[in-house]
């Protein structure tokens, strides 16, 4: 899985990033959902009865309402912000063609309120990368100056296994659990070196 996010760092047409931490782009967290999704499938209970197209099409929407929004940090994140993001939907379902509204409307929907096993799978994945890609490369580098409170990390890492359990995804607590370890180790829960 690390391998694969590798990718994150490839740039096409032979362009390379020049930025003292590695970002991500909302389209990259996608992508990284997606890649955690086909991971996982086989991991968890019930992979055989997941609907990969289902999957696959609510990773894409999930967080479409950062368009309008920006991205908003999970650790950061308050009632307030999850209004805006949900009249940020409005405004998103208005902007396209009413037939894929519709379908866009109930698959975010899903997501959010976790109301089927493919929109519980989708929430985990995107839990899990955002956690994980923090640890890849200079991920740590990143997350240190998006939060920098060590308390805030600290809780979030806390949290991660709980969400997992939650969510009746079980079989992914132990990866948790490797990645968060990993993370503590290389310093997530330093202050800027």
């Amino acid at each position: 899985l690390a391998y694969m996010y590798e990718l994150n760092s490839v740039i096409r047409y032979g362009l390379v990033r020049n930025e003292p931490h590695k970002t991500q782009s909302v389209s990259e967290h996608i992508t990284n959902i997606l890649t955690c999704a086909y991971f996982f499938k086989d991991v968890i209970k019930d992979g055989d009865r997941l609907d990969m197209g289902i999957v696959s099409r609510r990773a894409l929407i999930h967080d479409i309402g950062e368009i309008e929004t920006g991205d908003i940090v999970t650790v950061k994140k308050n009632g307030d912000d999850t209004e805006r993001e949900r009249l940020a939907i409005a405004t998103v379902v208005k902007k396209v063609p009413p037939k894929i509204a519709e379908q866009l409307l109930a698959d975010f929907e899903a997501v959010e309120a976790a109301t089927d096993l493919e929109g519980r799978f989708v929430r985990a994945m995107d839990k899990f990368d955002g956690f994980f890609f923090q640890g890849i490369g200079g991920g740590i580098h990143m997350i240190r100056t998006v939060t920098p409170d060590i308390e805030i990390r600290k809780k979030y890492l806390d949290s991660l296994t709980g969400i997992m359990e939650n969510l009746e995804f079980p079989e992914i607590v132990p990866y948790v659990r490797v990645a968060c370890d990993d993370l503590v180790q290389r310093g997530y829960l330093r202050n800027n070196d």
